[in-house]
């Protein structure tokens, strides 16, 4: 059994003389994650309509599940905020946490991101390539 609440490494941020400690997230922080992106998606699938869902029920079920293992494996379907405020342990900014994450700058924010959902999600360099 492996519990990840204690598990945290330091990087270092790009091009500023800062790091962060980040936390490995367990399987339920990365679950909330996943569910807040996919509820942002049925909003736009409800926008695209009738004709996008009959295009997804049609589908044959391999595509399908090729599709969502792909899906698994790309942050982009995951809340990058919950990512952040869940994944930062602390971090050498003067600004105090969990409410600063807001704060960061577009690259920062991406940058801390990605570690945070590699090093909780280790496999998924691989299972990408895969896809």
């Amino acid at each position: 059994m492996a519990l990840v609440s204690n598990i945290t490494k330091s990087v270092s941020i790009p091009n500023e003389d800062a790091t962060a400690v980040i936390r490995k997230l367990s399987h339920t922080q990365l679950k909330a994650a996943a569910k807040a992106r996919q509820s942002e998606g049925v909003g736009f699938m409800r926008e695209m309509g009738a004709e996008m869902m009959k295009a997804l029920r049609d589908a044959d079920t391999e595509t399908v599940k090729k599709i969502e293992d792909g899906q698994q494996a790309n942050i982009n379907n995951y809340d990058r905020d919950m990512l952040l405020k869940s994944g930062i342990a602390s971090w050498s900014y003067d600004a105090q946490l969990p409410g600063a994450t807001d704060d960061l700058d577009e690259p920062t924010a991406k940058f801390l991101a990605e570690q945070i959902f590699e090093f909780s999600r280790p496999e998924t360099k691989a299972e990408a390539k895969n896809v």
